[in-house]
Order: C-alpha cells, then sequence, then structure tokens
C-alpha cells in the first residue's frame, strides 16, 4: 500500500469490533486485487464506530486469518479466467416494502464457464463453529446475489463460510454446501412470509439457536418457555426453580425425554450437563437414545514422521529454507502448504501436496462425542469404531 493508514467506512454494531476491522482488511486486499494480507502488517486498519472511529494495528494473527479467507476467494475467481468477483456489493430484495430488505455480500465469484456462483462470508468469530450447510444467512446471500445479477447463467451455488480461527468439518476453517437451485425459488417467498409475520399483531416468536446473538436473550420469556417445553417440566418461568423445586436425576429420566431435554435450551450449564452426561453413558453403552448418536469429533491432521525427515524432506526436494519451515519446531500442516504454494505455484502446488499428504499426514478423530440425529457426521458404533486415523502410504506398504 501506498498511504500510512487504510481507509475505513461504516460497518453494522452487529459485528464485534475485532471482527470488524479483520472484515475491512479482507475487503480492502480483495479490492486492491492482493493475494494475501501481508502487506498491511503493522500499519493501522481504520473503520467507522458511531460518529467516529477506530483503529486497530494490523497484527500477524490477523493477516493469518484473513489469508485464509484470500486463498478461498481467489480460488475460485482463478478457475475460470472469466471469472467476475464482487466485494461487499449491496443488494436489495423485492420482498416486502421497497427498499426494506436488503445486505451486503462479503464476497461472490461467479464462473460463466461453469456456470457456478460461490457465495462467500468471512467470520473471524472463534467461538462458535458456523456450518454452510442450510445456512439460511447465506441462503439469504446467494438470493441476493442472484438478483442482483439477472444476467447470470447459474447452474451452481456453492455457499462457503470461511472461519478460520475456528474449525469446520474439513478441519481448515472453511465450511461449503452446494446449495439446490430449487431453493431459489422457495426462499424469497419464505421472507416475504416472515416479514409478515413480523408487522403482524401477533407475530411468531420461536426460540432457537439463534437466540445466542439476540440481545434480550436473558430475559426472553419464550426462550425460557422453550426450555421447559422441551425438557418436559412444569415450571411457568425460571423464577419459579428454587432449592425447594428438585429437578429430576438423570437416573430417573427415559430416553426419550433425555432427547428433548438437550435438544432445548443447555444454556442452564449446570443441569443440562448432568442430563448429557447420562446420554453419553447411555449411548456408549450401546444403547438407543432418540434423536441422538455417536459420531467421531471432528478429525484434524497432524505430522506422522519426526520434525527432522519432514523439514529434510522439504528443503531437498522443493528448496524451502530451513529456518522458515523449522524455526523451532515443524511448522502447522496449513502452513506449510502455503509455503509450498508461495514456492512451486498453482501448477506444481497440487502434486507436491498429494505427495506430501501420501507420505507425512494423517487426519484423525480425537474421540467420540454425541450429536443430534440431523448432524451431517455418521453415526458410528461405540465398540466397533476402533480407527480414528488412517495413514494412506500404509495402504500401499503394510501387509504386501
Amino acid at each position: 500500500p501506498g498511504s500510512t493508514t487504510l481507509p475505513g467506512e461504516s460497518r453494522s454494531s452487529a459485528y464485534a469490533e475485532e471482527g470488524t476491522f479483520a472484515h475491512r482488511l479482507a475487503e480492502i486486499a480483495l479490492e486492491n486485487g492482493d493475494n494475501t494480507a501481508a502487506p498491511y502488517l503493522g500499519l493501522p486498519v481504520e473503520i467507522k464506530v458511531g460518529d467516529g472511529t477506530s483503529k486497530k494495528i494490523v497484527d500477524q494473527d490477523m493477516v493469518d486469518a484473513v489469508n485464509v479467507y484470500l486463498d478461498a476467494v481467489w480460488a475460485a475467481y482463478d478457475s475460470d479466467k472469466a471469472a467476475e468477483i464482487y466485494v461487499e456489493e449491496r443488494f436489495t430484495l423485492e420482498v416486502g416494502e421497497p427498499g426494506e430488505v436488503f445486505g451486503s455480500n462479503d464476497a461472490t465469484v461467479y464462473s460463466p464457464a461453469a456456470k457456478k456462483l460461490w457465495v462467500f462470508d468471512y467470520k473471524h468469530g472463534a467461538g462458535v463453529v458456523v456450518d454452510a450447510y442450510e445456512n439460511r444467512q447465506l441462503m439469504f446471500y446467494a438470493v441476493g446475489a442472484m438478483t442482483a445479477h439477472p444476467e447470470w447463467d447459474v447452474e451452481q451455488i456453492e455457499l462457503v463460510i470461511v472461519q478460520p480461527r475456528a474449525f469446520s468439518n474439513s478441519g481448515d476453517g472453511v465450511s461449503r454446501w452446494e446449495m439446490p437451485l430449487w431453493t431459489l425459488l422457495d426462499y424469497p417467498d419464505q421472507i416475504a412470509k416472515a416479514i409478515a409475520d413480523a408487522k403482524s399483531d401477533a407475530p411468531t416468536f420461536k426460540a432457537g439457536d439463534w437466540c445466542r446473538w439476540c440481545p434480550a436473550a436473558a430475559n426472553c420469556t419464550v426462550r425460557e418457555a422453550g426450555f421447559f417445553e422441551a425438557a418436559q417440566i412444569d415450571f411457568a418461568s425460571v423464577a419459579d426453580v428454587t432449592p425447594a423445586a428438585v429437578l429430576p436425576k438423570a437416573e430417573s429420566l427415559t430416553p426419550e425425554r433425555m432427547s428433548a431435554i438437550l435438544a432445548g435450551f443447555d444454556q442452564l450449564a449446570a443441569w443440562v450437563d448432568t442430563i448429557r452426561d447420562k446420554v453419553t453413558e447411555t449411548l456408549m453403552a450401546g444403547q438407543a437414545v432418540p434423536g441422538w448418536k455417536v459420531v467421531e469429533k471432528v478429525g484434524r491432521r497432524r505430522w506422522v514422521d519426526n520434525d527432522s525427515e519432514i523439514a529434510t524432506y522439504l528443503e531437498m526436494t522443493y528448496g524451502l529454507e530451513a529456518d522458515d519451515i523449522r524455526p523451532r519446531k515443524l511448522r502447522t500442516i496449513t502452513d506449510i502448504e502455503k509455503q509450498l504454494k508461495a514456492a512451486l505455484g498453482k501448477d506444481g502446488f497440487a502434486e507436491a501436496k498429494e505427495q506430501l499428504t501420501m507420505l507425512y499426514t494423517v487426519k484423525e478423530s480425537s474421540g467420540l462425542t454425541i450429536a443430534l440425529e440431523s448432524d451431517r457426521r455418521a453415526a458410528v458404533v461405540p465398540g466397533e469404531a476402533e480407527f480414528g486415523s488412517v495413514n494412506l502410504n500404509s495402504l500401499f506398504t503394510d501387509g504386501e
């Protein structure tokens, strides 16, 4: 960059300030055509806060996080020489009153050759992992992108959430979902119905996971009633829960009732955690609990050989600098892949990554946990789940 500060603009107060800075940095990098946010390291990024501004110095953690997002967006853009990219493009939907329903996409990429649309959403938060699968926020963004560009001939839509400081099912901070085209026809109508309901004299309120972000969550009577209904407990509100009002013990509950409690509001952590332990015990013992199953925890890659051997391999084979890849210990798999990509370019990177993965990495689950039956991971039988990782190289070297 040619200046010592980065320009700012208004952002929604719904974003936490740290995330707003990261969003702004990602936006600037994309607008400037930068493949990395590294040039902005140490510079102040500026955003508007109310009537004033706020600045933050870009640190290495922010650069690393934003780079994951940039990699995902540019990979889609580079797939087609005629691809179009739009950053923070605003759109308005023709539902409700004119101009009432609007938004802006973090980034969208359209490939005329593949007739494919990518809709990207960057999330800087690390506390709650957000999945792209049937994500209603991104579905809204996809409808908005299509509304803004009726000239596009789209046959595929991929929704992509990049959350580098958390982990998706792929373990790389990127979650993807192919959105069925028919959803485009139905979703605007769903939005219109929701708006009409919200404006009615008797709007329908429903508690759910989305309550986590509601400013009224702590004193919402609908949320309280939803928990007690799910848990099948005869309390009108949390005010009725006193030391004299003994909550039922986990041992006295049927699997059906335990399932209902876990599907309710586990914000009441102290009590619900005891129910969770009992459900886990029941499932791990091989007994069925309606609505729940045992699955493997999200797998994360790790090196499977000693640091010295892997470092030597990378130095001798690809010419990577020893101090870059092993300052004190071997860098993470993601960091090494970034260095390979920078050193070899896209043409040589794919083969190098495949070879590195085959020789030196393994993806393994850290154990078993329980999840709702709607979870996309396959159910496993606890007694049979003995192999949580596979080294692909061993398939060709063992037992010959």
